[in-house]
Parts: C-alpha cells; sequence; structure tokens
C-alpha cells in the first residue's frame, strides 16, 4: 500500500498556498511596484518547477556515501542547484516574456510559488503546524534569495550577461547551500541557521527599497 502521507485539511492547505503570498505582497509594497499579471504567472510557475528540481533531486539521491550527503558540498551541488537553476531559467523566461516589469517582483512571486509548492509536500508528512514554522524560515528565505539573485541577473557592472547567469546563479546557490547544510546537520547552535536566514532577508529587503520599481533585466537597469 501507498503511504499518501497526513491527511490535509482545507485551512492547511489554504494556508500552504496563501502564506508565501503575503510575503508577495510586503515585497510589492516596498518595491513600489503594481500588480501586473505576470505575477500570478510567476507564482504557478515556481509552483510547477519546485516538482521538477523535486525529480532532479530524487534521481540523484543515490549518489556518494553517507558522509558525503551530510557535507556542505552535497547540499550546494545536489540540492541548490537543481532548486536554484530551475528558479533561475523561469526566471530569465518570464523577464524575456515581459521585459518592461520589475525582474526583483518576478523572482519574487517565482520563489513564492516555490515555496507554496513545498508547503503542501510538507504539509502532507508533518501536519498544519509545519507551514507556520516554514513561513519564518524556508518560505521568507525562497522568497528573498530569488530577488537577489534577480539584482545580480539585473546589474549592469557585469556587462556579459553570461557572467551575470553565473553570479546569479552561484550566489544563490551558496546561500541556499548553506541554509540547508545548517538545518540539515544540526550542531546544537542555531546561530549560523539563523545568521544565513537573517542576512538573505536583510538583503532582499534592502535590494528591493534600494530599487524600487526597478527596471527590466534586459533594459536599461541601474548599476
Amino acid at each position: 500500500m501507498i503511504d499518501l502521507g497526513l491527511p490535509l485539511s482545507d485551512a492547511g492547505i489554504v494556508w500552504a498556498l496563501a502564506s508565501p503570498i503575503i510575503y508577495g505582497l510586503v515585497c510589492l509594497k516596498v518595491n513600489r511596484a503594481s500588480y501586473n499579471s505576470v505575477l500570478l504567472a510567476a507564482f504557478v510557475v515556481g509552483f510547477l518547477i519546485s516538482y521538477v528540481a523535486y525529480l532532479i533531486e530524487v534521481s540523484l539521491s543515490g549518489i556518494g556515501s553517507h558522509s558525503l550527503t551530510q557535507s556542505w558540498i552535497w547540499f550546494v551541488a545536489f540540492v541548490a542547484v537543481p532548486e536554484e537553476g530551475v528558479k533561475l531559467a523561469a526566471l530569465i523566461g518570464l523577464a524575456n516574456k515581459r521585459p518592461a516589469y520589475p525582474p526583483l517582483m518576478v523572482a519574487c512571486f517565482i520563489g513564492c510559488g516555490f515555496a507554496a509548492s513545498e508547503n503542501l509536500i510538507y504539509l502532507q508528512s508533518f501536519g498544519d503546524a509545519v507551514v507556520g514554522a516554514r513561513f519564518l524560515t524556508a518560505t521568507a528565505f525562497h522568497v528573498f534569495n530569488a530577488i537577489i539573485m534577480a539584482r545580480l541577473l539585473a546589474s549592469k557592472l557585469l556587462q556579459d550577461e553570461s557572467f551575470r547567469i553565473m553570479a546569479a546563479l552561484a550566489t544563490s546557490v551558496v546561500l541556499h547551500g548553506t541554509y540547508d547544510y545548517f538545518i540539515a546537520t544540526p550542531s546544537g547552535n542555531e546561530g549560523p541557521f539563523i545568521f544565513v536566514l537573517c542576512f538573505t532577508i536583510a538583503a532582499g529587503m534592502v535590494t528591493l527599497r534600494a530599487n524600487k520599481a526597478s527596471p527590466a533585466i534586459y533594459g536599461s537597469g541601474a548599476p
């Protein structure tokens, strides 16, 4: 018999899907961007690509020894790269579709959709309480790490587009891999995990405030 996990309550499903959107609305206000239909598309795309990342991670899960799977390198290469890679691909695709709309907000809602999808998976495994815990941790991390990625992708300090893509991917991957590593290998000291989480949220918020209604990735952006 297939274990389908815990039964899902209506309230749990609504909170799992809606809680990431709270961050999206806050980010819209901070960035002073107006709502656009591309944000709904970004949310849906973010939701769907999480399953692509999940399938990649499952296919890679048998690689390496137990000690390797507990290492920082593992979380960077086999968890963060698939997840941030699909987010980056989605961001580039949507940015090309709506080049005039602020990419920071597109990335934000991709992160919201991704977090919502993960919420449903964790909800089925651990129950309603996990969604509240994730709201203050993983949900926030996905949203603001995506914003940092978008800012690097839009930066004009690197003129070569391929360098911007590499910088955006590398930064988001290192942050994500480090975050997951500190969660998965608890040492009794929550300081490093809290630092990475708070750093990512703070950097994302500063980015939003400093680049209000920022121009497109492929337009005339700020340096």
